[in-house]
C-alpha cells in the first residue's frame, strides 16, 4: 500500500511580502517560486500525493483576507501554470 501525503501549502500576500529579498526579487516573488518548486516536484516525484494552497493577507479577498487557490488534490500543470500567473 503506497503513503499518500496531503500538503497544504500558505503564501502570505500582504503588503510586508512586496519588499524585496535580494536585488532581483521579492519576497512574494521567493515565496511564490518555493510553491511552484514544490508543485513540480509532487508532479514529477510523487504524482498521487495531494497538495492545497492557501493565499492570504490579500485585500480583496471577500473572506478575511483569504482566499483559497487550489483545494487538495492531485498537483497538475494546470496548477503550475496558475501558480506562475501570480
Amino acid at each position: 500500500m503506497a503513503n499518500k501525503e496531503i500538503v497544504i501549502m500558505t503564501v502570505d500576500t500582504g503588503y510586508e511580502m512586496a519588499k524585496p529579498y535580494n536585488e532581483d526579487l521579492t519576497r512574494l516573488q521567493v515565496a511564490l517560486e518555493c510553491v511552484n518548486m514544490t508543485l513540480q516536484q509532487k508532479i514529477f516525484n510523487n504524482p498521487n500525493h495531494e497538495m492545497g494552497i492557501a493565499l492570504f493577507g490579500d485585500d480583496e479577498a471577500e473572506d478575511d483576507n483569504n482566499i483559497m487557490l487550489q483545494s487538495t488534490s492531485k498537483p497538475t500543470l494546470e496548477l503550475v501554470k496558475n501558480v506562475q500567473k501570480l
